[in-house]
């Protein structure tokens, strides 16, 4: 979960910011396509993707659990409204000193959401993490599958081994424990401003003269 997050959040930065201030067509029909995927729950569309899986001959791999974890609607959904939170103005004097899509992400995008970034690593690290479903229909090999498979295949068992039980849910629940303690104050101050209505973009000079 840690490395599909680590590779696909500059994945979901691309896809959020093309959704956010790129005009294509289709672009409103992909979007929409996201929100339906998001609210869908995997088992909607998990044989899809074992179909795609099987065609590319990637079933019971888990490279493509690896891209599925890397490419979450809902990450790609959450970055989007970060973006369109910046003001236009400031992207286009930015587009009139000569950069690109790239270095705007880079100087003016990424600075001004630092907190929303974060935040929604997180998110996505707790998703990953906890996918039951997909993982457990993608790979069927005992020796590939993730820990939380492992741990809802232990619990099914006729006779319930608890000691392994009790191990195997504490190892899949402290990751996101720990998660939690080190980002709680971010994903609190984050909840206050939805609930305030304020703006979530930060200024990046808020940090230094702090």
């Amino acid at each position: 979960a840690a490395g599909a997050t680590v590779a696909g959040l500059p994945i979901c930065v691309l896809a959020g910011y093309t959704l956010a201030r790129g005009r294509f067509f289709g672009s409103k029909l992909l979007y929409k396509s996201l929100i339906v995927t998001a609210a869908l729950p995997p088992v909607a569309y998990v044989i899809v993707i074992l179909r795609s899986a099987a065609t590319l001959g990637l079933h019971d791999t888990n490279l493509v659990v690896l891209l599925w974890m890397m490419t979450q609607p809902l990450a790609i959904l959450a970055l989007r409204s970060y973006i369109r939170k910046l003001p236009q103005d400031m992207l286009d004097a930015a587009r009139l000193e000569g950069l690109s899509d790239i270095g705007i992400l880079r100087a003016i995008v990424l600075p001004h959401m630092k907190r929303g970034f974060i935040t929604v690593a997180v998110l996505q690290f707790v998703v990953t993490w906890n996918a039951l479903t997909v993982p457990m229909v993608l790979v069927t090999s005992p020796e590939k599958q993730t820990l939380t498979v492992l741990a809802a295949q232990l619990a099914r068992t006729p006779w319930l081994p608890w000691p392994q039980v009790t191990s195997a849910a504490l190892l899949s629940v402290l990751p996101v424990l720990v998660v939690f303690l080190l980002t709680h104050k971010l994903l609190l101050a984050e909840a206050s401003s939805w609930a305030e209505g304020r703006d979530w973009v930060e200024d990046p000079a808020s940090d230094s003269t702090a």
